[in-house]
């Protein structure tokens, strides 16, 4: 059996190698961090640093992949971000024109549907006692802290799997 040294297929080889090798290093550095940035600022709810934990974790994850799944990330990230940012901001500008979230005709409803009773103010009031903290609000506060995680990182791991998945949720 003869070796053949210097073959379009060797370096191929190399580079894949050289990628994984990367993926890992990279992949460990970013858990070290995450983990840093947990105990010293907690974990990330707010929308900026999601995103950029998300957009880190998809970048390495596609080193090795062909040059062009990184290029369609940003193309499909960018947009992504800017419209979540143009719906923060659209809140600002209403907030600065004076206009504020309509809820009474919610609670209205609720009136209405409830007998002159808001089950929401009912259940704080009945399920609330000062001071203690009760065995379930643990798992109430894990389902509510979700809601500014789980849809990005959701999206994150559908960009991951298939852009055209990615775009199917994004829309």
């Amino acid at each position: 059996m003869t070796r053949t040294h210097g073959t379009p297929t060797d370096a191929r080889t190399a580079r894949l190698r050289i990628g994984r090798v990367l993926r890992y290093v990279l992949g460990a550095a970013y858990v070290v961090f995450f983990v840093e940035s947990y105990r010293t600022e907690g974990f990330p709810f707010d929308r900026e640093r999601v995103l950029l934990w998300i957009a880190a974790a998809l970048t390495i994850t596609g080193i090795g992949r062909p040059w062009r799944w990184s290029a369609t990330l940003v193309v499909d990230l960018v947009p992504f971000a800017v419209l979540l940012y143009a719906y923060d901001y659209a809140y600002v500008i209403a907030k600065g024109v004076g206009r504020t979230v309509v809820y009474k005709p919610l609670v209205a409803a609720d009136r209405l549907l409830f007998f002159g009773h808001v089950p929401s103010v009912w259940l704080q009031a009945h399920l609330a006692h000062q001071g203690q903290v009760a065995w379930w609000e643990l798992g109430v506060s894990i389902v509510y802290a979700s809601h500014f995680v789980v849809p990005l990182a959701t999206a994150g791991v559908a960009r991951w799997r298939s852009r055209q998945l990615f775009r199917q949720w994004a829309v």
